[in-house]
C-alpha cells in the first residue's frame, strides 16, 4: 500500500472508503505496521477487529488512535500472539497494548480477546474494568511456558481474573487457556462471589496438578488416583459414570461412553470440581450454565445423548 496517499495528520478523512466492512483481521509487523495502521480510516463501520501481532509494537499507539477517531461502532477486539511476538520493548513498556482495549469502542466493549505475556497485569485488568458494564465475551490465554526459563512472561493471576469475574455482571461466555497455575492458585477463583449471573459458558484449561506442586501436594494427587480407580469401579455398579456430578451445583453431566482414562480424568479433584459448582450455583446464585470445561474434561447442564443412540 501507498502511504503516502495517507495524510501526515491521520484525522483528515480520507479520499475513498469501504463502508461496508465490519470485521478485519490484520497481521501487524515492521514491514506493513506503517501502512495498516492506517487502514481503520477507511472503514468507518468497523465493529470487529483481530490483530495478529509480529515483532513490531512501535505502531501500537498511532493503531489505537486511528481506532478510536474513525471506528465509532467497534465492540470487538482481539490481540494474538506468541511469546516470541513479544519485543523487549513491550516487555519494558506493558502498558503500550491495554489502551487498544480501553480507548476504542464508545458504546462499549463487548468482546475481548488476549494473549497474555504478563499473566493479567493491572493495566490489562484496568482497560477490561472499564467496560464492565458491556463486556460479554472474555477469552484470555496465557503465553507462558512452564517447561522454558521464561522470565519474560508470566502466568494467569487468578487473583486478577476473579476481579473481573465479579466485577463484570453481564459476561456470558467466559474462556481462559494455558493459565499455567498449580490448582492450589486456581482455588482463588472462590474468594468472592461472580457477579456474571447470566454466565452460559466457562473455560478453565492448563492449570497443573502434579509437576509444579509440593511433594506434600504430589502425594495427595497420589491418592486421589487411587481413589478414582476404587470410584471407577464403584460407578459401575452404582450409577451411570456420566451421572457422577449430577447433583452438584445445578447439575452436571459427563459425556456418554468416555474411556477409562478419559473418565478417571474427570472423577480426579472431584471435591475440587464440586467445589467449583456450588461456589457457582449457590455462592453466586450463577444458574444458566450449559457448558463447563476444566481442563480436558467436559461438563454439560443437561444429559448428552449417547452417540450409540
Amino acid at each position: 500500500m501507498d502511504t503516502q496517499k495517507f495524510s501526515d495528520d491521520h484525522r483528515e478523512s480520507p479520499e475513498w472508503s469501504l463502508p461496508h466492512v465490519k470485521s478485519w483481521t490484520m497481521r501487524l509487523d515492521h514491514q506493513e505496521s506503517k501502512a495498516s495502521v492506517l487502514l481503520p480510516r477507511l472503514c468507518p463501520a468497523l465493529e470487529s477487529i483481530r490483530i495478529m501481532m509480529g515483532r513490531e509494537i512501535r505502531s501500537m499507539p498511532q493503531l489505537v488512535s486511528s481506532l478510536r477517531d474513525c471506528c465509532p461502532k467497534l465492540h470487538t477486539v482481539s490481540l494474538q500472539a506468541s511469546r516470541h511476538s513479544y519485543s523487549s520493548l513491550f516487555l519494558n513498556d506493558h502498558q503500550v497494548c491495554a489502551p487498544l482495549f480501553k480507548d476504542n469502542c464508545p458504546q462499549g466493549l463487548r468482546s475481548a480477546s488476549i494473549s497474555l505475556p504478563r499473566g493479567l497485569d493491572q493495566p490489562t485488568r484496568d482497560a477490561l474494568l472499564f467496560h464492565a458494564d458491556t463486556l460479554v465475551i472474555l477469552e484470555l490465554q496465557s503465553v507462558y511456558d512452564m517447561y522454558r526459563d521464561e522470565k519474560a512472561t508470566e502466568p494467569m493471576s487468578m487473583k486478577t481474573v476473579v476481579q473481573l469475574l465479579a466485577c463484570c455482571k453481564h459476561l456470558r461466555n467466559v474462556r481462559l487457556w494455558n493459565v499455567s497455575c498449580d490448582l492450589p492458585s486456581v482455588d482463588t477463583l472462590f474468594a468472592t462471589p461472580w457477579g456474571c449471573r447470566d454466565l452460559e459458558e466457562l473455560v478453565v484449561a492448563g492449570y497443573h496438578t502434579i509437576k509444579t506442586l509440593s511433594q506434600q501436594y504430589q502425594d495427595h494427587v497420589v491418592e486421589e488416583s487411587q481413589r478414582g480407580q476404587e470410584q471407577f469401579q464403584l460407578e459401575s455398579e452404582r450409577k451411570p459414570p456420566h451421572h457422577e456430578y449430577r447433583d452438584d451445583g445445578q447439575g452436571w453431566f459427563l459425556k456418554h461412553g468416555l474411556k477409562k482414562d478419559e473418565l478417571l480424568e474427570a472423577l480426579a479433584y472431584g471435591d475440587w470440581k464440586r467445589q467449583l459448582f456450588e461456589h457457582m450455583y449457590t455462592t453466586s446464585g450463577i444458574r444458566r450454565v450449559k457448558y463447563i470445561r476444566l481442563n480436558t474434561t467436559e461438563f454439560f447442564a443437561q444429559d448428552p445423548k449417547c452417540e450409540c443412540d
